[in-house]
């Protein structure tokens, strides 16, 4: 999980392995790694899910070191960008870095998220999912080799939060044991 400094990349990590919210948390100094379990269900079938997730920091001096975290996987399955809907410069800032990332090797058959954390709901300036599909260039994208999901959401919202984790497990779920993965 990536993104620009300060949008809400470790409120949704720890709200998801703590299963409750938590608007006190800090920024991250350099990353933060956790396993969340999931389970998914097909045609009768349970499947179980550790996301093995990294939360990495947005701090601009930091983000050079990305690639020493993913290039270390042996396969990196989901990439989560998460942008604050109510920081409009920052997110409009992020469209080169955002195109490099979904275009890097370790990421071609990646699972590709935009979170769009909505950090003050009564803002009347924020920027909704088809904006920041616009500020990212993600609808230039080749679709047949490149798509991504784009979900609004907030980052203190257990249920919005875990959403996302089900959405990913369904995912796989649909893509590993059967039937045609839904975009």
């Amino acid at each position: 999980m990536v993104g620009p400094t300060k949008v809400g990349k470790t409120t949704i990590l720890y709200t998801l392995l703590l299963n409750e919210t938590n608007k006190t948390w800090t920024s991250t100094n350099a990353y933060n790694y956790e396993v969340i379990s999931r389970v998914s269900r097909l045609n009768r079938h349970t499947f179980k899910y550790d996301l093995h997730m990294w939360d990495l920091s947005g701090d601009a001096e930091l983000r050079s070191l990305w690639p020493y975290y993913y290039n270390a996987l042996e396969e990196a399955n989901v990439l989560i960008y998460v942008v604050n809907a109510n920081n409009r410069k920052q997110t409009k800032g992020c469209r080169e870095e955002f195109n490099r990332l979904v275009h890097e090797t370790k990421f071609r058959n990646a699972y590709k998220m935009v979170i769009v954390n909505i950090h003050k709901p009564a803002d009347e300036n924020k920027m909704d999912a088809a904006e920041v599909r616009q500020a990212l260039g993600i609808d230039l994208l080749d679709h047949n080799t490149c798509h991504v999901e784009v979900l609004e959401m907030s980052a203190s919202n257990l249920q919005q939060t875990v959403a996302v984790t089900q959405k990913i497990c369904n995912f796989f779920t649909r893509r590993l044991h059967g039937g045609r993965s839904s975009k």
